[in-house]
């Protein structure tokens, strides 16, 4: 029986995988000429950049050099098969290179029974197999076929952990993995893997002392009408003959032929190992000096695409280099204009208090009440004005001014030169800019109304002011009103004094939208574009 155990083991690594990709019929040729045959196809594939077929290829060459035990070779090739594989969008490739992967992982120590090797490192070969293959059995994407041949090669993997940890749990489990195999090739067009699943079960039965099943098995697989490769033959052959001797009570064949087969095996191997690493070896001399002449290549354009980014360089620090200076030269100019700019603010801010100093010298001489009072007020006006022009010099935007400190600090002037008390509540919600011009408008606008509640509204009033101004998208709304008794809005719409007019043209000049209401109190509401 351990000459049994050593023979099913030594030929249980003889696993073929998905049909999706198709092997290569090898007809008539010898096996060294098949395998440079196939070493040329991938080099051709290379070449031609058929990723399909590179795939194809590389993934055969792994079965073949692990069929003669060159794993250094097998590993080089699965490498390829699984980088191309991986990058495919045809994933059903990339499972099926899965599965060579796992044949060729159980590989590794399966021939080396005769090694002093623990039982725990030969079961860990067989569990990383098992990811493998259990990788294509759970993923979507992979095939029917490519399914099949994951459960045969599980259950070849499990009747090795049985051999090794005799655990009868695992029995069961080969009978599962058997069944679905079967299952699966019942719904696809591949006469090889019910075969060799029945081949592989039959080995299974005949250790495991099942030998009638066995023997139904054995016959149905004669029956075959497709011709299988002859080292499947052979196999199939061992084990009706493996049956014939059990059955029988007969070691002795067994022993015999186990011993002609491990030497027949031994020989083809040493045979075969020199031609195909000869043609290995071809096939990497060829691809490295292609391998040469594309770095030829590839210098060439580099050094072109280096005197393009050289030139090109060049130019973008010339480019850079003016726009820098120009840069600063306008940096230059705008910081020049700035200052320009400040200064003339700054002299029409002291020319309009000179003229207010003398508008106020002059109202000390007249003895007209009502030639005072228009002083006065033309110096208000005045003063307005100043004030924006001040608040312009000393601020750090040019041309444009916080409309909300400009009207505080106006009428917070305005209250001060006033013998009235008075209370103002000024509300802006948002943060608004104005230009000069629309600002200088509003600020003559708001002293004129300002003057004339403190003029109208009635000294036993304690007069209380509200002004707000808000902004809707490009909108501002100013809103001013007073506690006074009111007044006839028609009255204050003919009226021919000065004030009023004033208002109405800088209104005008606004282009804005103006309206006058008695609540009581007067009420002035204006809106005008920003």
């Amino acid at each position: 029986m351990k000459g049994f155990l050593f023979l099913v083991l030594a030929l249980a690594f003889c696993l073929i995988l998905n049909a999706q990709i198709h092997e290569p019929e090898q007809r008539d040729m010898s096996q060294e000429r098949y395998m440079t045959m196939l070493i040329d196809s991938l080099q051709i594939a290379e070449s031609e950049q058929d990723t399909f077929n590179l795939i194809r290829y590389a993934s055969v060459l792994v079965t073949e050099f692990q069929r003669i035990r060159i794993r250094k070779e097998a590993v080089k090739y699965l490498n390829i098969a699984l980088q191309y594989a991986s990058a495919s969008s045809q994933r059903n490739l990339y499972y099926e290179v899965c599965n060579r992967a796992g044949m060729l992982v159980y590989s590794f120590k399966q021939n080396d029974l005769s090694d002093s090797i623990s039982v725990d490192e030969y079961l860990h070969w067989c569990d990383s197999s098992l990811v493998w293959h259990q990788r294509v059995v759970q993923a979507k994407e992979s095939t029917p076929g490519a399914k099949g041949w994951a459960y045969r090669a599980m259950m070849q993997v499990v009747f090795t952990i049985y051999l090794q940890t005799k655990d009868p749990h695992l029995i069961n489990e080969v009978d599962e993995l058997y069944e679905q195999g079967m299952k699966l090739s019942e719904n696809i067009d591949d006469p090889e893997l019910p075969f060799y699943l029945m081949n592989r079960y039959s080995t299974f039965l005949n250790f495991t002392n099942q030998l009638d099943r066995a023997a139904e098995i054995l016959t149905a697989m004669g029956n075959d009408p497709h011709k299988q490769r002859p080292a499947v033959m052979s196999s199939y052959f061992f084990n009706l003959a493996t049956n014939i001797a059990l059955k029988n009570d007969l070691d002795t064949i067994v022993t015999l032929y186990k011993l002609q087969n491990h030497a027949r095996l031994k020989k083809d191997v040493t045979a075969l190992n020199k031609e195909v690493l000869n043609a290995d070896k071809k096939y990497e001399v060829t691809k490295t000096k292609g391998i040469l002449e594309d770095a030829e290549v590839e210098l060439a354009q580099s050094k072109s695409r280096m005197l393009l980014m050289g030139v090109g360089t060049l130019i973008f620090l010339m480019a850079m280099l003016y726009f820098f200076q120009l840069n600063k030269k306008n940096k230059k100019l705008s910081q020049r204009n700035e200052i320009l700019l400040k200064e003339q603010n700054h002299r029409v801010k002291n020319n309009l208090q000179m003229i207010s100093s003398l508008l106020s010298l002059q109202s000390q001489k007249l003895i007209s009440t009502d030639a005072k009072v228009a002083l006065y007020e033309s110096q208000g006006r005045i003063n307005s004005v100043a004030l924006l022009h001040r608040m312009l010099y000393e601020g750090k935007e040019l041309g444009v001014v916080d409309i909300k400190n400009y009207l505080d600090t106006l009428i917070k002037e305005i209250s001060y030169t006033s013998p009235r008390k008075m209370t103002m509540n000024l509300n802006v919600v948002q943060h608004v800019e104005i230009s000069i011009e629309k600002a200088t408008s509003l600020g003559l606008i708001v002293n004129e109304l300002v003057t004339n509640s403190l003029k109208h509204v009635e000294e036993h009033i304690d007069l209380k002011i509200g002004l707000s101004i808000t902004r809707e998208q490009e909108e501002i709304s100013i809103d001013y009103r007073d506690n006074g008794n009111g007044f006839d809005p028609e009255t204050w719409h003919t009226s021919n004094s000065f004030g009023h007019q004033l208002i109405h043209l800088q209104s005008e000049q606004l282009r804005g939208r103006f309206e006058v209401i008695s609540r009581p109190g007067f009420q002035y509401s204006l809106q005008v574009t920003s």
